[in-house]
Formats: structure tokens, C-alpha cells, sequence
């Protein structure tokens, strides 16, 4: 469960050593970590509709942006907002019109890197958008 990528390189050798000239099944694909470094025939499915989808657009030649400006993010998240949806994001700070409603300190990292002798840590928080003037 979770991301393999941290293991990729120790795993994969194994399983491609049994694969021979099978397809390439991946009952859960997720972010795709292991799927995206084997050749040949692949299958990849997962009961996330939407990374499916996404997944899909790619084959099909969608190019995502290269980068998003956090200003363009923030103002989706607004509009939707403004739609009736309540919107919240998870993220280390945000913009001064998003509150928030919850924080903890966690390790800053996957492996918990330690640095100094410290494990490194940051306050993850979430945060909640609701305009007092719904349009």
C-alpha cells in the first residue's frame, strides 16, 4: 500500500525476472511507479475512476501544464467556492482568505530524513475557503 517508488529499484528486478513475455498487470496502479518502468505490453487499472481518466487522457496526447501558478490554483478554488461547493486544501500555507481549520506537525519527508541529528518536520494544514458574499 502506498507509494513504491522509494522501492522501485529493488523490486522490480525481481518481478521482471519472473514476468518473461507476459503482459504487465497491475491490479492497482495508482501513481504509477512501477507501471511507467516496464516495457512491453501493460495493463493498468485501478478503482480510482478519476487517475483512470487521467491516465486515459495521456494516452490519447493530453499534455498537462508544466506548472500551475499557485495564483491560477487559489483563484479555482475561490470560483468554486463562489459556485456553492465548500472547498478544502491540504498545504503547508495558503493565501490570507483561507482559514484554518485544522494543523499537525509531521515528518517533512517520506523516509523522515534527519538532518543535524533531527527528524525534520513541518505543519501540515488544512485549510477551508468560504467567501461571506456568495455570488
Amino acid at each position: 500500500m502506498g507509494s513504491k517508488n522509494r522501492i522501485v529499484k529493488e523490486i522490480l528486478p525481481i518481478m521482471l525476472k519472473e514476468r518473461g513475455q507476459r503482459t504487465w498487470v497491475e491490479p492497482f496502479v495508482g501513481g504509477a511507479n512501477i507501471i511507467d518502468k516496464v516495457n512491453g505490453n501493460r495493463i493498468g487499472n485501478d478503482n480510482q475512476e478519476y487517475v483512470i481518466s487521467l491516465y486515459k487522457a495521456l494516452q490519447s496526447g493530453w499534455k498537462p501544464p508544466i506548472e500551475v501558478g499557485s495564483d491560477t490554483f487559489w483563484e479555482v478554488c475561490r470560483n468554486w467556492s463562489k459556485q456553492g461547493h465548500i472547498v478544502f486544501v491540504s498545504e503547508y500555507t495558503a493565501p490570507d482568505d483561507f482559514e484554518c481549520v485544522w494543523s499537525k506537525e509531521i515528518s517533512a519527508s517520506a523516509n523522515n530524513s534527519i538532518k543535524n541529528g533531527q527528524c525534520l518536520k513541518a505543519v501540515e494544514k488544512l485549510f477551508k475557503f468560504s467567501p461571506t458574499n456568495v455570488d
